[in-house]
């Protein structure tokens, strides 16, 4: 690791020390996992003993760090909820960082193990989330197609929607969690190649004509109607 980077993990570590009870920090993030670009940060991910969280953004030695605390409590907690969501970001920060400090008061390897199944768990989706997920998609092309004419810069707007909806829909649909968003894209070629090529293609496009079509050649290769149409949710109990 680059001195300027171990300099900022030990600035860090000072600061965190001061300013909070921390019972283990883990340094997470791309340059630990040795796939850093000049832009890249630390995730530091700090377990402490209050009974609150929070997000802190901070340089350290001109290195970008974001800071989350949590105890131990709102990590486990993080895990269902991300995992309801399908986005296991918690799990994937503690599952591939490294721990840089450790009391001993939490178990650091057994959370490290829970991180670890969670980051390849994923619920899937029911019969009527994957109706609603199509229903929701369906919408935003059909109101793309209302204002492409009008008003090119929402129609922009209204295919990107339905294409970022598609992806998320494509991961859950095949059990796998969701990426980061600088992945979903190329990642997605091992779901489904063809629509990964097309989605690229869309993005790549140079006019809302082509755009549009792209995004129409999604909805058609995954049987996704491109219009309104008739469907009734299950009665909500809550």
């Amino acid at each position: 690791m680059e001195e300027r980077y171990t300099k900022c993990i030990d600035d860090a570590l000072v600061w965190i020390h001061a300013n909070y009870t921390a019972n283990a920090i883990f340094v997470c993030g791309s340059i630990i996992r040795g796939t850093a670009n000049a832009n890249s940060d630390f995730d530091i991910y700090v377990l402490h003993s209050g009974d609150y969280r929070q997000r802190v953004q901070k340089f350290f030695n001109g290195v970008p760090c974001e800071i989350f605390i949590n105890n131990l409590n709102h990590t486990q907690a993080s895990f269902e909820r991300e995992l309801k969501n399908n986005r296991p970001c918690t799990a994937h920060m503690l599952a591939t960082g490294i721990v840089y400090f450790d009391d001993k008061s939490v178990d650091t390897s057994a959370l490290v193990a829970q991180a670890q199944k969670h980051t390849g768990l994923s619920l899937g989706l029911t019969a009527q989330q994957i109706t609603a997920a199509k229903y929701s998609i369906a919408l935003a092309f059909e109101d793309a197609t209302d204002v492409l004419d009008t008003d090119e810069a929402s129609a922009k707007l209204l295919l990107h929607k339905t294409v970022s909806e598609v992806i998320i829909y494509m991961y859950a649909l095949n059990k796998i969690p969701l990426p980061g968003i600088k992945f979903r894209i190329r990642k997605l070629i091992s779901v489904n190649q063809p629509v990964a090529h097309l989605i690229a293609q869309f993005y790549a496009a140079d006019s809302i004509t082509a755009q549009y079509n792209f995004a129409g050649k999604v909805l058609d290769e995954l049987d996704i109607s491109k219009i309104f149409f008739e469907w009734t949710s299950d009665k909500d109990q809550q």
